[in-house]
């Protein structure tokens, strides 16, 4: 962790955009363990030192059912506080052994902290055997006042793994070089 500015944090890609969201733990995931994420559908998650991008640790994501798996960051009134109609880059990096499709999605909320709209990126490719980037950019919705971060897995199969790591929540966009 760099300290860039004041509240600037710089993490992986997404360096000098705007401070990080979520918590250090729930990024690199090297304090042991699983950070901020609870489970949302599908899956079981746990502190992993079988594979990491970064460090030694990652948050394994094992699959429970067949079908589609998520994990999330608190909701309602204990969410991400975001300011709306502002840019944000969510980001992380992707390893599993099965080709299926990883993706991101954002609940953002009122600041009741009830439900406004819930935004889905495409799901994007997991290469197998190998570390995968996936990125995306979005703009909180003109009401939001919090978010609901999810990191998901497009129809998973019963037992397979699917790790991430360094996985960041930032204000403003990320533009590739």
């Amino acid at each position: 962790m760099n300290g860039i500015a004041p509240g600037v944090m710089s993490y992986g890609p997404v360096a000098n955009i705007g401070p990080l969201m979520i918590t250090p733990a729930s990024s690199t995931l090297e304090d042991g363990s699983t950070g901020q994420w609870v489970v949302r559908a599908g899956c079981t998650i746990a502190n992993s030192t079988a594979q990491a991008h970064s460090g030694t640790h990652s948050l394994a994501m094992t699959c429970n059912a067949n079908g589609n798996m998520s994990i999330g960051t608190a909701g309602g009134l204990a969410a991400i506080p975001v300011l709306p109609n502002t840019p944000y880059t969510a980001q992380g990096w992707w390893y599993t052994t099965t080709p299926h499709q990883g993706y991101f999605a954002i609940q953002w909320l009122d600041r009741t902290g009830s439900l406004i709209i819930q935004a889905t990126m495409t799901p994007q490719a997991e290469l197998t055997s190998t570390w995968t980037n996936i990125i995306w950019n979005t703009v909180s919705d003109p009401n939001a006042a919090f978010a609901l971060f999810i990191p998901a897995v497009q129809a998973a199969i019963s037992g397979e793994v699917h790790y991430l790591d360094d996985i960041t929540f930032n204000q403003g966009i990320y533009y590739p070089s």
